[in-house]
């Protein structure tokens, strides 16, 4: 038997029924649903924001000499040249609290990486128990007590003056002549050591120059540069050993 679809729709079992409460639920959840959406997409758009912000404002204190502390374990540097000097170099450091640090220096056996043994004689401790934040200056030209082409490396620890004279068979890397290789840390960005390992500021390796006759006429031979250890200036933050036994 069949019905015509208005009687059908005369049924009230056929009815679809929307209440204004159930228009008002769906509507709501309708907003709630895109709100959420839109939120997200903000905070998205404000991280990524934050991000380019942070990276500028880590380039400007790169530039500014401004030290940034990434991990608080880990001993941090950066070059930050107050003065344009000839020879003369600044850095800031920071050092983990609760450790203690030292400043060191060698003028003799230094290789292309790495740091001398702590044994080693031609080792100079300059300062022990860094504090937490300092600025170190070191410089280093001709002159001395023992002439005539020894040299002597100055370095300044905040308010502390260390002068190191280096040993004539040490220092004729100092001559006009020479050729040497420089590597100074820090000079773009902060710098970190891995935990036990040497923070170096300053690599400033000479290559040995021998006197020799040619002809009766006597000549400074320059050398080519090679990895051996050779002399010059290096200058690195250190934990101290008892430091690092107390650690381990």
């Amino acid at each position: 038997m069949q019905f015509p679809l208005r009687t059908l729709l005369a049924q009230p079992w056929l009815r679809f029924r929307f209440s204004l409460l159930s228009f008002l639920l769906g509507s709501t959840l309708v907003a709630v649903i895109v709100a959420h959406w839109l939120a997200t997409r903000e905070v998205d758009r404000l991280r990524l924001q934050v991000a380019a912000l942070r990276a500028e404002n880590n380039g400007f204190r790169d530039k500014l000499g401004i030290l940034s502390i990434t991990d608080e374990a880990l001993a941090h540097a950066i070059n930050a040249p107050q003065f344009r000097t000839l020879n003369t170099w600044q850095w800031k450091f920071y050092k983990p609290k609760g450790r203690q640090f030292r400043l060191c220096l060698a003028y003799d056996g230094i290789a292309p990486d790495g740091v001398l043994s702590a044994s080693d004689s031609r080792i100079v401790v300059l300062a022990d128990y860094l504090p937490v934040e300092g600025d170190v200056t070191c410089s280093i030209s001709k002159g001395g007590t023992n002439p005539p082409h020894t040299g002597h490396v100055i370095v300044h620890l905040d308010r502390t003056r260390k002068v190191v004279e280096l040993p004539h068979d040490s220092s004729a890397w100092l001559r006009p002549t020479i050729q040497f290789e420089k590597q100074i840390s820090g000079q773009n960005a902060t710098i970190h050591a891995a935990a036990g390992q040497p923070l170096i500021l300053l690599r400033l390796r000479g290559h040995r120059v021998t006197e020799v006759d040619q002809n009766g006429i006597k000549a400074n031979p320059r050398l080519p540069p090679d990895d051996s250890p050779g002399p010059g200036v290096l200058l690195w933050i250190e934990e101290q050993p008892s430091s690092l036994t107390a650690a381990s």
